[in-house]
């Protein structure tokens, strides 16, 4: 019998091991605050509990998302109508990324 990386663990143990390479990353706390133009897609993405709607007619919604780099594919399918307000760390990497793609074209 070939020996594997996790051969050495008893069953239990692997399926344990096995379980925690899957799960899904930690949740990501984020207040977006989306334009006014954007509000079929607050409606459809988020629950009610989560959504405000501002005086100027925009949205701010405070939300927790799986992490991983999906969310950044997820967060730019709303173009410009989204402003990701927190957490920092998601909006300096939302704007390096703009940046780069920026760069591209300039």
């Amino acid at each position: 019998i070939a020996e594997t990386p996790c051969s050495h663990l008893t069953s239990q143990e692997q399926y344990s091991a096995a379980i925690e390479m899957t799960a899904a990353p930690a949740a990501i706390s984020l207040k977006l605050k989306i334009s006014a133009k954007g509000a079929y897609r607050v409606y459809d993405d988020f629950s009610k509990e989560d959504i405000i709607k501002n005086e100027d007619g925009s949205y701010t919604v405070n939300t927790s998302m799986p992490g991983g780099e999906w969310i950044y594919n997820y967060l730019f399918s709303f173009g410009p109508l989204l402003e990701v307000i927190e957490p920092p760390g998601i909006r300096l990497e939302m704007k390096n990324r703009i940046k780069v793609m920026v760069d591209k074209y300039l």
